[in-house]
């Protein structure tokens, strides 16, 4: 592959351009801001900036990454595959299961390859699980408990957190959309999930115009009950999971990277520990998109997976929203 587009001005538009150039040093990068409005970012080893996504002859470009706003990603990413640009779209797919459903009736993943960026799924700890899982260690999972919290100010300190795409619901944002990847990882352990229950609710504290908390009940297609909490609240960054078994329990902190697995009928205690390198998943996800694009053998998420998160968020929304506002 000797030629790339990444389209985006932010964080993640940044770390794919560093990571791709990581992984293929002899590319040719071209960057995007995501609105023409936009300022071209002065990202590293970028080769090339065009200011507009339809001055761009596609044709040129090997593969694309579109990293910009969600209300964004499909009108990018169907210019890019109607022009047989292979993509791999950052998460989420879309704003709602309309737009996910008319992008699955474009593509054609025979002719075209199109992966979804949930990098959680790349994470070593995520992958030990789903071994853990499929081999039977904890027996039938009954229970699994899900958390995820993040201060939104300090995601992005360089920015007014109300300005950034995670506070603004014409963005993409909310804690739904934002943190969807605990949505994706656990229909990937535990298969389609159904709604039970939920509650979203918004803060005072952060003043936002979508959800900056929210507190869910699901199951999964074996009967497994799941719980899962998420916000924008925590001063301390958490991001763990408990799956509850007949046979033993797995502790997962995502954070540190570590499974801690309790086996009953043997009575003893494995803890797996793996490299806690952030950005180790980041490019683990790219090596698997690589891979689909060159048509090997691959774990990248498929746009199929991807609009099943989508369909469940906007069901949260549609039942359980609008958002209540709390202190």
């Amino acid at each position: 592959m000797k030629s790339a587009l990444v389209i985006g001005s932010g964080g993640i538009a940044r770390r794919h351009c560093e990571n791709i150039k990581r992984l293929l040093p002899d590319v040719s990068l071209t960057n995007c801001p995501s609105r023409p409005s936009q300022t071209a970012a002065s990202f590293q080893n970028v080769d090339h900036v065009v200011s507009r996504l339809p001055d761009i002859e596609c044709a040129q470009f090997d593969f694309a990454v579109v990293a910009s706003p969600a209300s964004l990603h499909l009108e990018h990413a169907e210019h890019l595959v109607k022009n047989n640009v292979p993509v791999l779209v950052e998460k989420p797919l879309s704003m709602n299961s309309e737009e996910a459903a008319r992008f699955i009736t474009l593509t054609d993943p025979e002719k075209v390859p199109v992966g979804v960026g949930y990098c959680v799924r790349h994470l070593a700890s995520t992958k030990a699980v789903k071994e853990l899982l499929i081999n039977g260690e904890i027996g039938i999972v009954r229970n699994a408990i899900s958390e995820v919290g993040q201060y939104l100010p300090s995601w992005r300190p360089e920015k007014d957190y109300r300005e950034t795409v995670s506070a603004q619901k014409s963005l993409g944002g909310g804690v739904l959309m934002e943190l969807s990847h605990e949505l994706d990882f656990l229909m990937w352990l535990f298969g389609p999930l159904s709604i039970e229950h939920g509650k979203l609710r918004s803060s005072a504290e952060l003043n936002l115009d979508v959800e900056d908390s929210a507190d869910l009940v699901l199951e999964g297609a074996n009967k497994t009950q799941i719980y899962v909490h998420m916000d924008f609240l925590q001063r301390r960054a958490v991001r763990n999971c408990r799956l509850l078994g007949s046979g033993g329990l797995i502790d997962w902190n995502l954070l540190d990277n570590t499974v801690r697995v309790e086996r009953y009928s043997l009575q003893n205690v494995e803890t797996l520990k793996f490299e806690p390198e952030s950005n180790e998943m980041y490019l683990q996800m790219l090596r698997e998109f690589f891979a689909l694009v060159r048509g090997e053998p691959n774990s990248s998420v498929t746009v199929a997976e991807a609009a099943q998160t989508v369909a469940i968020i906007q069901e949260l929304k549609n039942r359980f929203g609008p958002f209540e506002r709390c202190a």
